[in-house]
């Protein structure tokens, strides 16, 4: 009988030792899923972040592509408003000078 209890007892030390190591693994891969899962989460922030940057680059670059396409329609327009100008400021001295030239004679 003293047998059977020292065995019992030895078989429970050395559940009790195995309880220790399976809870100490337990414990280290937890540890390492929530380094890893860090990680991940650090990765992902860069990703982010590295995405949100270029965004931004393209819609910048997007952004001064129709700015200048803007500033060149801008640039068209104004030579034409100069052009009509000339034309018209010239044939309105020829309408005065005609009415002068009516008016009081040559």
């Amino acid at each position: 009988m003293l047998e059977a209890l020292k065995a019992i007892r030895i078989t429970e030390e050395k559940n009790d030792l195995d309880k220790q190591e399976l809870l100490a693994k337990i414990k280290e891969y937890s540890d390492e899923q929530q380094n890893a899962l860090e990680e991940l989460k650090i990765k992902n922030q860069e990703l982010l972040t590295e995405l949100a940057a270029e965004k931004e680059a393209a819609e910048i670059a997007q952004l001064q592509t129709e700015r200048q396409e803007l500033l060149t329609e801008a640039q068209v327009v104004r030579d034409n408003l100069q052009q009509q100008y000339e034309m018209h400021n010239q044939e309105a001295i020829d309408q005065i000078i005609e009415r002068v030239k009516v008016t009081y004679g040559s």
